[in-house]
């Protein structure tokens, strides 16, 4: 197995950062049983447990039929629900020394937490103008990958900067882009009585 590609897949999902060692050890395990179980359905894996309800077993480390079975979205039969207690109690019983090691929180420098919050800020003021949904446009995570790409000239991870991508590259993100590379300023203006985020052109200065 390569472990490198396994642990970036269960990085990636939501709530597993929040995860201790031991409850890593459960939803890796989890990951690995889902997998086999999709791959022999031929199914998507979320369609055989949600990313949600995978975090939610190793963070409580559910291990009997009847607090499985309560949790909403759940639809196993009695013999996939067997495998994924026996997979549950199986993580349990790993060594503290084989846990998976918790990814290290990344904490942002005061010029990068300004800098995200002016980015934030842009797009809010963006969405609100061309009346979209925010968290369709941008997410913290993203916003904070542009950033650091400005800065380093690279993404922080190696993949590709989600808002210098398709749509979104070529509408909110070039316009961040020119943001902060001085190309365009922000300015604090009045609209419809209310005051708002307004990011120049690039040839109205």
């Amino acid at each position: 197995m390569d472990l490198d590609r396994f642990y970036t897949k269960l990085a990636r999902i939501k709530g597993a950062g929040r995860l201790n060692g031991g409850q890593l050890a459960v939803a890796s395990e989890l990951l690995l049983w889902r997998d086999e179980l999709a791959k022999r359905r031929n199914r998507p894996p979320r369609t055989v447990l949600q990313d949600h309800l995978l975090v939610e077993i190793a963070r409580h480390g559910f291990s009997e039929a009847r607090e499985i079975r309560d949790l909403r979205g759940i639809h196993l039969s009695d013999r996939d629900l067997r495998a994924l207690i026996c997979a549950v109690r199986r993580a349990s019983e790993t060594p503290s020394q084989d846990w998976p090691k918790p990814k290290p929180r990344e904490v942002d420098s005061p010029r990068d937490a300004a800098l995200i919050a002016l980015a934030t800020a842009v797009v809010r003021c963006y969405c609100i103008e061309h009346d979209l949904a925010y968290g369709l446009v941008a997410t913290q995570k993203s916003i904070r990958e542009l950033i650091r790409h400005s800065r380093l000239g690279r993404p922080s991870d190696g993949t590709s900067v989600e808002l210098l991508s398709g749509w979104r590259g070529r509408t909110v993100g070039a316009m961040l882009a020119d943001v902060l590379a001085g190309r365009r300023s922000v300015r604090i203006e009045e609209f419809d009585g209310e005051r708002t985020v307004h990011v120049t052109r690039p040839d109205s200065e």
